[in-house]
């Protein structure tokens, strides 16, 4: 009837529209994938350098409270106590934060507080820090240059105490409490001893540490020891006269790991060039970089990396970790064992083809060729090595007439 054919038609038409509409989304999503997989990445990049330049902030702010709260340190002398912990203090929570400080103008890193009014009570203690972050998106680095993103943070504190016109020693100005501190070492592997040094500014009279482990500690500046591996929050609560109360807690902030051990497989280990070998770390200890070296002047820095020998041979392979647990380093002698390929041999002497014939043929499979023969094209009878047999790839192929 007419009637159905026309709801037929309509119905075709309806799944034609659909399928085409299905179709154009496909594409469109196509088209949009990597724009929005470049926009995730950038947006990361940024993210990780606004994260270091916060943390940079900090750092400087660290480093000036520390310098105002010593400025009579021999800031020239590598080997004063008070130097040694604020290089100690500005190095690991610069490593901490993936922060590749820069030297200052005389050459020191980490840089050294200035005091540009002097060492009184009333001058300031300044610090200027400069970080260089590694960027991962190749357009970023095309905008900028390069493939590091330099930012830089200033701290400026008053200092706290010291001699004014001959008076003496008198304290420092007052202001709000505020809980401050740094460990050093903040990794390692068990037993862990980590001292901690208080900064807090303000007036503190009590100090209440709390270590992550289930022990504590009330002096200004304990030592501790982490007798077991994990990850430990510790958290520093001073109070002053007044009865004001501050406390400041860092996350995750001590790592205690087993022993660096380098372990690595590999498959396969032995084959004809061209032969890529897979290797797989198995290393314990929690290792956070890795570099294998692997015999043929090839190198990688990826955790579990492939690589291709092009040449025959028997190559020594290297794993380097390192991480919280140390350095640790495994070579295994003689690993891989890279053979030359093989290549069969095609038969050319049944008498009926001809010296220029079974040459090219022989030449275009890669052999070379050896023609012991007193005409101009003659005919094949024997060959050495035999067709059929497989030899090395480009061996010497003789013909005789």
């Amino acid at each position: 009837m007419p009637y159905l054919d026309i709801g037929r038609r309509l119905r075709s038409l309806a799944s034609g529209r659909r399928d085409r509409s299905r179709g154009q989304s496909l594409v469109e999503f196509a088209l949009l994938f990597p724009i929005l997989l470049l926009f995730v990445v950038v947006v990361i990049d940024f993210g990780r350098v606004y994260l270091g330049y916060v943390n940079l902030q900090n750092l400087a702010r660290i480093a000036a409270n520390y310098a105002a709260n010593n400025p009579t340190a021999a800031w020239g002398n590598d080997s004063d106590s008070k130097v040694v912990i604020y290089n100690r203090i500005i190095t690991d929570d610069a490593r901490a934060t993936n922060c590749e400080l820069q030297p200052d103008s005389g050459n020191n890193n980490p840089p050294r507080p200035s005091f540009p009014g002097g060492t009184d009570l009333g001058d300031t203690a300044q610090v200027d820090m400069t970080c260089e972050f590694g960027l991962i998106t190749p357009m970023i680095e095309a905008v900028f240059g390069s493939n590091t993103l330099s930012v830089s943070a200033s701290a400026i504190f008053p200092i706290k105490s010291g001699g004014v016109a001959g008076i003496g020693v008198v304290p420092g100005p007052p202001g709000v409490l505020t809980a401050a501190f740094v460990g050093a070492p903040v990794s390692g592997t068990a037993p862990l001893d980590v001292t901690f040094t208080d900064l807090s500014v303000n007036g503190p009279v009590s100090w209440t540490w709390n270590f992550g482990d289930g022990n504590g500690s009330n002096d200004q500046s304990p030592t501790h020891t982490y007798a077991a591996t994990g990850t430990y929050t510790v958290s520093l609560t001073v109070a002053n006269g007044a009865g004001d109360v501050d406390t400041e807690t860092k996350s995750a902030y001590i790592v205690v790991a087993d022993p660096s051990v380098a372990e690595f497989s590999a498959t396969p280990t032995t084959g004809t060039a061209p032969l890529q070998v897979s290797f797989q770390d198995l290393s314990g200890g929690t290792p956070t970089s890795w570099q294998w070296t692997f015999g043929d002047g090839g190198t990688s820095s990826a955790q579990n990396p492939s690589h291709t020998y092009t040449t025959p041979g028997t190559y020594d392979v290297t794993l380097t970790i390192d991480g919280p647990g140390g350095t640790a380093t495994q070579t295994k002698a003689g690993y891989i064992s890279v053979g030359t390929p093989l290549c069969v041999v095609p038969n050319v002497s049944d008498g009926s083809t001809r010296k220029i014939q079974a040459t090219s043929t022989l030449v275009g499979q890669g052999f070379a060729v050896d023609q012991v023969g007193d005409q101009t094209n003659w005919r094949v009878r024997v060959q050495s090595p035999q067709g059929g047999l497989s030899v090395p790839c480009g061996s010497t192929v003789t013909i005789f007439q």
